[in-house]
């Protein structure tokens, strides 16, 4: 795990983009080049390890900048296929927040949200360079497994959006924990869901995932 002694870094990160239900989180932490633990990839690490480590970050007190990206949100976009200018913007805002607290920052590290994020994508991060030329913004793939400040902003997402799921699941009395797709509980939720009964969650359930919408052709036939 690369950390940057004496160097002011922003690394963005963002947790549940794969979820059908609660919002994405977009989080951009500003790290002085404080190493906290020896960390790995905040996917290997448990639920209580990431709070442990998002509790020392608090006290710490390393500044950092959340986006949520409601379900309702991400269902507008998805149906103009611009989920990833919706994450996009959110980062460029990041950045924007983020200079604002810290003007001496000098490098900004991402982890890339897809292989192909598209022109559209970059276009608007470019945006960002523009108005701050002296700050190097790069992407990377797997940057949360490769760079401190990255995999600390990854930590933070995942905490806050499972605090919000919670929050949410024990609010609304359902049978679920993770809320993706692969895990059974949600699958079967899923699968009893009516159309109706779908859209009367749509401030929690992303309607528009291919998930939700093959469960009620599956009813239909």
């Amino acid at each position: 795990m690369k950390i940057f002694p004496a160097q002011i870094i922003l690394g963005i990160d963002e947790a549940g983009r794969g979820s059908i239900v609660g919002p994405a989180v977009v989080v951009g932490l500003v790290d002085h080049g404080r190493e906290i633990l020896t960390l790995k990839d905040s996917k290997g690490l448990t639920p209580v390890q990431r709070e442990r480590i998002y509790e020392r970050i608090q006290t710490k007190r390393y500044p950092f900048f959340v986006e949520d990206l409601t379900p309702i949100e991400i269902d507008q976009r998805v149906s103009f296929k611009e989920y990833n200018l919706l994450e996009a913007e959110r980062i460029v805002r990041i950045i924007d927040r983020a200079v604002a607290v810290e003007p001496r920052m000098t490098h900004v590290l991402i982890d890339l949200i897809s292989p192909f994020p598209g022109e559209r994508f970059l276009k608007i991060i470019e945006g960002a360079r523009s108005r701050h030329p002296t700050l190097q913004i790069s992407f990377e793939a797997r940057a949360d497994e490769k760079y401190h400040p990255v995999a600390l902003a990854s930590i933070v997402a995942k905490v806050r959006r499972d605090q919000i799921v919670q929050q949410q699941i024990e609010a609304r009395r359902l049978p679920l924990r993770s809320g993706y797709p692969s895990d059974p509980m949600t699958q079967a939720w899923i699968s009893q869901l009516s159309e109706e009964e779908a859209i009367a969650h749509r401030e929690f359930l992303r309607i528009s995932w291919k998930t939700i919408k093959h469960s009620w052709k599956q009813k239909l036939l």
